[in-house]
């Protein structure tokens, strides 16, 4: 599991985030969350996190923006961070990936499939960490186009 480490929820939308919350802590977790993406940004620090579940449509600093904020701050390669959003078109999930995002989700999703990834995600950057290796991943686990459908969206579009 996560083993304890902790997880920041990016999101305005009260019941999205309090879903998440929940799921997460049935999972053992933790988790914390912010309704704005500057708010979450000066919390990194603090909150010192693993990863980050961004909702892309924040007011204010959108979760694309937060995300290419955090990547420019010197630890910033070394959180995972995902999008999540209502939005499922193609360009979304390309936007995410210029953003400097892991993955992207959109909503409804399997909350189970996106925290496997995000454990995933996690240890692989952990084990580029021990390795030496420095900086964003040379591609994007979990943006895959051709198949992504099939994985991890319920719906089809």
């Amino acid at each position: 599991m996560l083993d304890g480490r902790r997880i920041l929820i990016v999101e305005d939308y009260s019941d999205a985030s309090r879903c998440l919350e929940v799921f997460l802590a049935h999972r053992g977790v933790s988790s914390r969350t912010y309704r704005n993406g500057q708010a979450a940004l000066d919390a990194l620090s603090q909150d010192k996190p693993v990863a980050l579940i961004l909702d892309v449509g924040l007011p204010g600093m959108s979760g694309f923006e937060l995300a290419t904020a955090i990547r420019a701050l010197p630890e910033g390669a070394s959180y995972v961070l995902v999008g999540y959003s209502g939005h499922a078109e193609r360009e979304y999930f390309s936007r995410a990936l210029a953003a400097g995002m892991d993955a992207y989700f959109a909503k409804p999703t399997n909350i189970d499939v996106m925290l496997t990834e995000i454990q995933r995600l996690v240890k692989q950057k952990t084990q580029r960490s021990v390795a030496g290796l420095e900086g964003p991943h040379p591609y994007a686990p979990g943006i895959d186009f051709q198949g992504f459908n099939d994985k991890l969206l319920p719906c089809r579009y």
